[in-house]
């Protein structure tokens, strides 16, 4: 399996959530940092179930650890989600977007739920 990739310089993106879904502004450094964990995602083994955390795996450690601002990798919530999907703050995480491999019996028992939308209790 190939090494795991590492924090990208320049790296900027808005994950964004509103009524219509979850829409992902990057600029090309992000989406390059992106296809490298898609594609590492794709040559491990599903069993492993690996992820990428989109904000955890893009924020640089300035961001992450030093508390420089504005972040690098940032989330914002429509105002009509926002008792539903708290925005982040210093105290809370607010939500991520993660990316998982998985196996086709993993994905056949999630397709069980199609018709109702529902995803089920974990």
């Amino acid at each position: 399996m190939p090494e795991k990739p590492r924090k990208t310089p320049g790296v900027r993106i808005c994950i964004a959530l509103t009524s219509d879904g979850v829409t992902a502004y990057g600029n090309p450094a992000a989406l390059r940092s992106l296809a490298e964990w898609v594609g590492w995602l794709a040559e491990s083994d599903p069993k492993e179930h690996f992820e990428c955390h989109v904000t955890m795996s893009l924020e640089n450690d300035a961001s992450l650890f030093e508390g420089a601002r504005p972040r690098n990798v940032w989330s914002l919530v429509a105002g009509n989600l926002r008792d539903a999907f708290p925005v982040r703050t210093d105290e809370h995480p607010g939500f991520e977007l993660t990316f998982m491999v998985a196996t086709d019996s993993d994905l056949d028992q999630m397709a069980m739920h199609q018709e109702s939308g529902i995803l089920p209790d974990a």
